[in-house]
């Protein structure tokens, strides 16, 4: 039986905790939570986007799934219900997302409900990425090869 680290682990290890435990700390994310933490939500969000999963209770049985390798993958709460992440997404605020510094070369990834073109079109500006699920009908793209 394997004995390391989840891939999903893995690939959060890359993530700039300080950076945003900072961010948490300033806007107080974190105040009068009891039992989902920022941190554990942007876990759970992370997930979503790397899983595709497509809606709350979509989450809640794909981390069920998981109950024993939760704090496995990082996330510090005993369990998570379809009504726990729908408080904290609409309880966070989104603006938090105004005071961060866009880093060059730096990828970005948002959720569906977050998309504001201005948001995406300051990190375009700054030549950094970001990443996002869209539905078709909101947005169109049109790939134009670069002329020699």
């Amino acid at each position: 039986m394997h004995q390391g680290k989840l891939v999903f682990a893995q690939i959060m290890m890359h993530l700039p905790l300080t950076t945003f435990q900072r961010c948490v700390a300033t806007h107080r994310g974190d105040y009068k939570v009891k039992d989902l933490t920022c941190l554990d939500q942007f876990i759970a969000m992370a997930f979503a986007q790397l899983t595709y999963r497509e809606s709350l209770r979509d989450i809640e049985v794909s981390l069920r799934a998981q109950a024993k390798r939760l704090y496995h993958m990082g996330f510090r709460c005993a369990a998570l219900s379809r009504n726990t992440l729908a408080n904290a997404n609409a309880t966070h605020e989104v603006n938090v997302l105004d005071d961060l510094m866009i880093e060059t070369g730096a990828y970005y990834l948002l959720d569906r409900g977050y998309l504001d073109n201005e948001r995406l079109y300051a990190i375009h500006q700054a030549q950094a990425f970001f990443v996002t699920r869209t539905s078709q009908r909101k947005f169109r793209y049109e790939f134009r090869a670069k002329s020699a």
